[in-house]
């Protein structure tokens, strides 16, 4: 049997209405935008992904502990200079250790499972559109997502965790339609287990995932046995005994660094108040919020009913995954990576909001289609804003030459070489490998603690023993205080080409600055 789709919106076609080439004509641009924004992602994830540094600054921890996973090591341990794990949960870890076994280490494997699972969610968010709102809408929404691939900062095919958890989290959506479409107890229990899954992958999905529950929960025509019971119980399995063996196995470090850090973050008044929905969504997706909002709001005021229950409850679902974006930007050390759940949920919402506005009875007579084909171009003139300049964002020679060199710097040392901006490089050089500044800004500015005082110690101890034979810092260090002692920066110049050469092409515009090495004996 077909699974039964509902409408987002009550607007139905008018008697005269153009025929359904003439309706559909209107979107074509768009589409044809979309699929151009899928090639671009293609062209610019294909020529970066093996350009072994750093494409943003902290993609080399990621890869260092996903070393950790493939050599059998622990990763939630008592911090110290050695190691300090980030604060995600663990399941992009485990899954990019088989790609990075298999292929021989390196930046590639964790890019290429972020790439996949991009152009998933791309798919799954055309799926999700589709069942909403129709085949046009699932179009639209591919390729509106799609074309958010400039917006989010170009962070589809990083090796970061985030489109892993939006791929999960999407999977889990689009199951959970299926699941009820169907009163399938087996779907919704995988819909289950991708949301856990999802939360594995990045905490944060934790509010989609309440909502979500919810939806199943309060869901017209399904039993609680057979349906509502099922999801609920495998989400809770799936996420809480993995996280109770993790928890047990690592003396309660799992959930110092998953739970605890997080909540102790800083919060953003400015991304709180008014920056998130004004310059994050108003300003760079005003077509999506606007069209977005109109068809929610038409979906609240519908007639009650089975149905404007479904809608309600499917709109709540895509609105939890933009304040999943919005509380994550709110909190200190939120770039726009974590726009990507927003970014995704605004795509089916705006999608089917442009759907319905063509459907609408009040878009008729004269003005009718002067009216679509500014709709028309307003979809295009959008994705082209999106999108922006990826291509901007692949690094050339220069970058190459100059990583190399950094590198035979690095090399050169005899002993241990910190390097706390970019973990990995000492790693390439053949060195130890050591923490990360960020995991450790995270310990330190969470304020009083056992971990704190233990990676305090730990580190003072190894400048004060000169364990390293040389310090590359990016700036001034916050944790400076601690070396100046016992290392003193040395005049020289780290890069010998452009000024410009070198930095990430995304996130943090952070590179080495400054040369530290050992004071002499008596000094």
């Amino acid at each position: 049997m077909q699974p039964r789709r509902f409408e987002l919106t009550a607007y139905e076609d008018t008697p005269s209405a153009a025929a359904p080439e003439a309706r559909v004509r209107v979107f074509l641009p768009a589409v044809a935008a979309g699929i151009l924004a899928m090639v671009v992602l293609a062209v610019v994830a294909i020529a970066r992904i093996g350009y072994p540094f750093d494409l943003e600054w902290m993609e080399g921890s990621v890869v260092d502990h996903v070393a950790r996973v493939a050599d059998g090591r622990p990763l939630y341990v008592e911090p110290g200079i050695g190691f300090v794990p980030l604060i995600y949960t663990p399941l992009y870890y485990y899954l990019s250790a088989v790609p990075y076994s298999l292929l021989g280490g390196g930046y590639a494997p964790l890019r290429a499972l972020s790439l996949a699972c991009s152009f998933l969610s791309i798919l799954l968010v055309g799926l999700i559109a589709g069942r909403v709102s129709g085949r046009i809408a699932g179009f639209l929404a591919a390729g509106f997502f799609a074309a958010s691939y400039g917006l989010s900062g170009t962070w589809f095919d990083l090796a970061r965790v985030d489109a892993l958890f939006l791929a999960l989290l999407l999977l889990s959506v689009s199951l959970f339609q299926r699941g009820t479409a169907r009163g399938s107890g087996a779907l919704l229990g995988l819909s289950g287990a991708a949301l856990a899954a999802s939360c594995l992958a990045k905490q944060s999905g934790l509010l989609t995932s309440v909502v979500l529950v919810a939806a199943c929960a309060l869901w017209p025509g399904l039993s609680w046995k057979r349906h509502r019971a099922v999801m609920a119980g495998t989400f809770l399995t799936v996420l809480l005994v993995p996280a109770a063996l993790l928890q047990s196995s690592s003396g309660g470090w799992f959930s110092y660094y998953v739970l605890e850090l997080p909540s102790r973050h800083e919060l953003i008044l400015h991304y709180l108040a008014h920056g998130f929905w004004i310059e994050d969504l108003l300003l760079r997706a005003p077509l999506l919020l606007v069209s977005a909002l109109l068809v929610s709001a038409a979906t609240l005021w519908s007639r009650p009913g089975a149905d404007r229950a479904r809608r309600v409850l499917m709109l709540a679902v895509l609105w939890s995954m933009v304040a999943c974006s919005w509380m994550s930007r709110a909190k200190s050390g939120g770039y726009l990576n974590v726009l990507m759940p927003g970014h995704a949920a605004l795509a089916v919402l705006g999608a089917a909001g442009l759907v319905s506005v063509r459907r609408s009875r009040r878009l008729a007579g004269r003005g009718r289609q002067a009216a679509l084909g500014a709709l028309a171009l307003a979809q295009v003139v959008y994705m082209v804003f999106a999108l922006g300049s990826p291509l901007s964002r692949i690094p050339d020679r220069t970058d190459l030459l100059e990583g190399q060199r950094l590198l035979a710097l690095i090399s050169g040392f005899e002993g241990e070489v910190l390097v706390p901006y970019h973990s990995h490089y000492p790693v390439m050089a053949g060195k130890s490998s050591l923490a990360h500044d960020m995991a450790i800004c995270d310990v330190i500015r969470a304020g009083e603690s056992e971990g704190r005082d233990l990676l305090l110690q730990d580190m003072a101890a190894a400048f004060e023993s000169g364990r390293f034979d040389a310090i590359i810092l990016d700036d001034e260090w916050f944790l400076g205080d601690l070396m100046e002692h016992a290392y003193e920066r040395v005049d020289t110049t780290l890069f010998e080409g452009s000024p410009e050469a070198f930095w990430p092409v995304t996130g943090m515009q952070t590179r080495p600055q400054a040369l530290y090495l050992r004071r002499a004996a008596g000094r």
